[in-house]
């Protein structure tokens, strides 16, 4: 089934049973929705050479659940970062500073910007950490020690 919004999905029913599907759906709205649509089942029965059309209705359910993104964290170099599952509309958690040796971590960037942790996550995202060098001064002209 085509949903309208790039995401298909498909669910087979067997003749005469009921079937529930669940569905993810790719639009900013949150919560969980319930739709029940009837459905007329027709087939053809052949019987030597008789052919009979028996039909028979059926209630199929579908439950509707925001769709579930994935936030990498690229750490550049540095230690790993474990990558998040977020429902969408909701929010990454930033996660603990990673490190690297002789390097200082800054922030997370995407797209060559810092990102806002309070942005709400409407597609798979990948973060990039952004470093400067450390600084490490073993003598300063003009100052002893």
């Amino acid at each position: 089934m085509d949903w309208g919004n790039g995401r298909t999905d498909s669910a087979m029913t067997s003749y005469g049973t009921s079937q529930s599907a669940e569905v993810y759906y790719n639009y900013p709205v949150s919560g969980v929705y319930e739709i029940n649509v009837t459905v007329e089942l027709v087939r053809l029965v052949s019987s030597g050479t008789q052919t009979v059309k028996e039909s028979d209705t059926q209630t199929i359910t579908a439950t509707f659940y925001p769709w579930p993104y994935t936030v990498e964290f690229n750490s550049a170099g540095g230690s790993a970062v474990s990558s998040q599952t977020v429902t969408e509309g909701e929010t990454a958690v930033k996660p603990a500073d990673p490190t690297k040796v002789n390097y200082v971590f800054w922030y997370w960037s995407k797209n060559n910007s810092e990102f806002d942790f309070s942005t709400p996550i409407y597609s798979d995202t990948t973060l990039t950490a952004v470093w400067y060098d450390k600084l490490v001064f073993t003598s300063v002209p003009g100052v002893t020690t």
